[in-house]
């Protein structure tokens, strides 16, 4: 049996729309390696922040690249659904700072810059999954090196897990968390074409974080159609995800029914595993205009 989830999971042909974790909102902190398989286990961390994050329904993201300080100053970025065209960033000098702020609940007055340039987010977490790291890191690099030539406003980092190391390698895109999966060298010019411009590259896009994963099979499918994404409306009601968008101007409206595959696929939930997973892809059952 293939041991590297990543290549088991592709050979199980198993697809990759709809497989981005959900979150309100992201939290990206710098912070030196090494990381620890699971990041709150970091040194630096303030132990405030797993409760704050849980409270908040966000994501907390350990980030560095080649710019990083090992004393610091750290950057911080947060990312939100209330807002997916921009963010916000600060620096701060050391993680005391942070710790009374997520304490006081006063984060957001920290994040004083607010940030309408891409960051590009890298899996590279090799102690979490081993197909992060020997896939993840020279992705990386090679994303690096062409993000400096074409548009070096932007950030690109190395991230800890982001969630479905077997779609590896795997990259998250900001302002809007856009997730994309299975991704290889060969096509980082077409994914900064796609990302740049803050459209899509269908095969490889999981789908965005903002979203539940039925509401992100909705939205791939209004991709699909052609629909402006920029005025998209989704909404989750029961078994049905309603979709309002326009076509050429003209307001069109939606309900699918979207449930999961009856029949599992097997898989490897992580590199090394003795035993094989059980999933249930998502599908579109049915799609009904809406008057």
């Amino acid at each position: 049996m293939e041991k590297q989830c990543s290549f088991f999971s592709k050979k199980q042909k198993e697809p990759i729309q709809g497989t981005a974790p959900y979150y309100e909102s992201y939290l990206l902190i710098e912070a030196p390696l090494p990381w620890p398989r699971k990041i709150y286990g970091h040194p630096l961390l303030p132990k405030a922040l797993k409760s704050w994050v849980k409270e908040k329904n966000s994501c907390p993201l350990l980030i560095v690249n080649n710019s990083s300080q090992e004393e610091g100053p750290y950057r911080l970025f947060f990312f939100s659904k209330e807002s997916p065209q921009k963010g916000r960033m600060t620096k701060i000098k050391n993680f005391s700072e942070l710790e009374k702020a997520l304490e006081m609940d006063s984060l957001f007055s920290l994040l004083t810059k607010e940030l309408e340039e891409p960051v590009f987010l890298v899996c590279t977490h090799g102690f979490r999954d081993s197909c992060c790291g020997s896939l993840g890191i020279p992705f990386f690099l090679q994303l690096e090196e062409e993000i400096q030539k074409r548009n070096p406003s932007s950030f690109v980092f190395r991230s800890s897990h982001v969630g479905g190391h077997r779609f590896a390698v795997n990259l998250l895109i900001f302002p809007e968390a856009r997730l994309y999966g299975r991704l290889h060298k060969d096509i980082i010019p077409e994914i900064l074409e796609d990302g740049l411009k803050r459209n899509v590259l269908k095969p490889y896009y999981r789908g965005c974080a903002y979203l539940s994963p039925p509401c992100q099979m909705a939205e791939i499918w209004a991709r699909e159609q052609g629909m402006d994404i920029s005025s998209l409306g989704i909404r989750e009601d029961g078994e049905w995800v309603y979709v309002e968008g326009e076509v050429k101007g003209e307001t069109q409206r939606f309900r699918l029914n979207i449930s999961q595959d009856s029949k599992p696929l097997r898989v490897l939930g992580s590199c090394g595993d003795k035993e094989l997973k059980e999933v249930y892809p998502l599908r579109i059952e049915k799609i009904e205009s809406v008057l």
